[in-house]
């Protein structure tokens, strides 16, 4: 394979397939009782998006924007290392405004940014980023998550009930608060749904692992943090946000990252199609033997209460029912078609025995009709 093959493969697979996940999640939402055909409109909108960035054109599936380190739990699995703060602090917003627009002045369009933290509802200045983000044309969405421990006061929650904005609330178990910040987000008609049932990947301590350019070139691959969360922080454009805080954090000094105010297009598109990070040898969140660990438990030993039940959008709800209907379907069909091969086995097995029987008769025939 040439070089040219090569950027062109990796174009497809770190922007142009990204990308479609999040044009045809909107699509599958967007088309619902319409009546157009989904598939037709996908196929529409891959090719005019890989005519736009086949021709040179910058789209980003998704990039992270880091506000601030101060988070409101201290999670000893943190994959964002947020526990290892013993200072934690707030983004200038300035500079974050000044980043962002460094940012968006190198690409076409983004289909997704993702605000995090620390927690994000603690930044005293997210509405002055939301507002930032909300009127600017080239971000089709904004993504907040949250750990569900804040309510945003209410002219936060105004600005958040823009269609551009989406909340995710991660359910660590706390279904109090979980449904106040429901209804609340009801009431102002803000896009939310609850992450639940979590499993999360021990990422390991913060040393250096010495791993081969091999090793380090499966581990980013597989990764899904280094395919869709390239994280902007400190104007420094990481490969995910572990990443950016094991250098803030002074855990690492030799990670790849890229000088947005001294960098062009170009560097941009390559930063992203690139097959391994150096990050990656401080990290075993995509090792092949992970290791599982319950989600939120805190430096201090403590398990959060976990309710026995978790909160649903009723759409996601009629979405589980019909599925649970579809492969119960399923499952009555293989059970009909089983019982027809086990009443083909059975006839099979009734003419092997004739065949059988029938070659035992030739043979003895055979053996009679020899000369003795």
């Amino acid at each position: 394979m040439n070089n040219i093959d090569s950027k062109l493969d990796m174009i497809e697979c770190r922007i142009i397939e990204p990308c479609m996940e999040f044009i045809e999640n909107a699509e599958r939402v967007g088309q619902v009782g319409s009546g157009k055909d989904y598939y037709e409109i996908i196929s529409e909108k891959r090719k005019k998006l890989r005519e736009k960035v086949l021709g040179g054109g910058m789209i980003v599936p998704h990039f992270t924007l880091v506000v601030g380190t101060r988070c409101t739990l201290r999670c000893k699995n943190c994959i964002n290392l947020m526990q290892y703060y013993d200072e934690p602090y707030d983004l200038d917003v300035q500079d974050l405004i000044s980043d962002l627009e460094q940012f968006l002045s190198l690409i076409d369009y983004c289909m997704c940014i993702s605000l995090v933290g620390g927690e994000p509802f603690i930044y005293p200045h997210l509405g002055i980023v939301l507002d930032y983000l909300k009127d600017n044309d080239k971000i089709a969405s904004i993504e907040i998550t949250t750990n569900g421990t804040v309510v945003p006061d209410n002219e936060l929650l105004t600005k958040m009930s823009d269609s551009k904005i989406r909340v995710v609330i991660s359910d660590y178990g706390r279904l109090e608060t979980m449904s106040k910040l429901a209804i609340i987000f009801d009431q102002y008609k803000i896009k939310s749904e609850c992450a639940s049932n979590q499993v999360w990947i021990n990422g390991g301590e913060c040393g250096k692992r010495n791993r081969t350019d091999f090793e380090l070139e499966q581990l980013y691959m597989a990764c899904r943090s280094a395919r869709l969360c390239k994280t902007l922080f400190k104007g420094k454009l990481f490969d995910c946000p572990r990443a950016a805080h094991l250098m803030d954090l002074g855990y690492a000094n030799d990670l790849e990252f890229l000088d947005i105010y001294n960098c062009k297009k170009e560097d941009l598109v390559s930063f992203y199609i690139k097959n391994a990070a150096k990050a990656c040898n401080y990290c075993d969140f995509s090792v092949l033997e992970k290791e599982y660990v319950e989600p939120a438990v805190q430096m201090n030993g403590k398990h959060l209460d976990r309710s026995n039940y978790t909160i649903i959008l009723r759409e996601n709800y009629d979405d589980l029912i019909k599925a649970k209907q579809y492969w119960e379907q399923q499952f009555n069909n293989s059970q009909s078609v089983i019982s027809e091969l086990k009443g083909w086995v059975s006839e099979l097995e009734y003419a092997k025995e004739y065949f059988l029987g029938q070659i035992a008769d030739l043979e003895r025939q055979n053996q009679e009709l020899r000369p003795k």
